[in-house]
């Protein structure tokens, strides 16, 4: 029988050796809209998110976040000991499930026993690039917009990678939640983006 998630960008690229046996010892897991997660949430665990959208960052003044990360489909957000110096958006920190999550869960010793008796190291390799992409490649990003003074930065940032990702539409609540501003702001700026640059929206059906 098919896995309602299996479609998320990790599952698709697994190696074929493996991927039966990691299916097998899947447990999915889910979480609420809202629910924030401490920093040993995950631990003992390899968490891919196979379904919805998640923030990293640190509360520093009680009121607002400093974003460090987004995770969206396909995303490693927990790590087994097998990479327990591998970097990911979401490791020690304040979590924020900005929509229903759906998570599969795989036990730390079953993933360091897979990547030791995969000849070719396919598994560890995958795992490596999986990670390093986003994490590299996003970061930079994510803190220049975010948290940087341009609230028109943030929130284009904020929605060009929801379009990218194929996230479904998010209210504007939603999207000033991940581009760490006022609701109001948002609105105004949302309103500018669909009159300038309506193709950062194709996803959403409004260009």
């Amino acid at each position: 029988m098919s896995c309602p998630y299996e479609n998320n960008s990790f599952c698709k690229g697994l190696p074929p050796s493996v991927k039966q046996q990691m299916c097998e010892h899947c447990r999915i897991r889910t979480l609420n809209r809202g629910q924030l997660l401490n920093v040993n949430y995950w631990d003992g665990s390899f968490v891919v998110l196979v379904r919805g959208l998640l923030i990293a960052g640190y509360d520093e003044t009680g009121d607002e976040m400093f974003v460090t990360g987004f995770a969206s489909n396909g995303a490693i957000v927990g790590n087994s000991k097998a990479f327990k110096n591998l970097k990911t958006d979401l490791q020690g920190r304040l979590i924020n499930c900005i929509t229903k999550c759906t998570t599969a869960v795989f036990n730390e010793d079953f993933v360091y026993d897979l990547c030791k008796t995969d000849p070719d190291h396919q598994l560890g390799t995958y795992i490596l690039l999986s990670s390093l992409k986003t994490y590299w490649v996003e970061k930079e990003d994510i803190t220049r917009t975010v948290n940087g003074k341009d609230a028109r930065a943030a929130v284009r940032f904020v929605v060009k990678y929801c379009n990218d990702h194929q996230i479904p539409q998010l209210t504007h609540e939603q999207i000033a939640l991940m581009s760490n501003r006022a609701r109001p702001t948002v609105s105004k700026i949302m309103q500018e983006l669909l009159r300038s640059e309506p193709e950062l929206f194709t996803f959403w059906g409004k260009a």
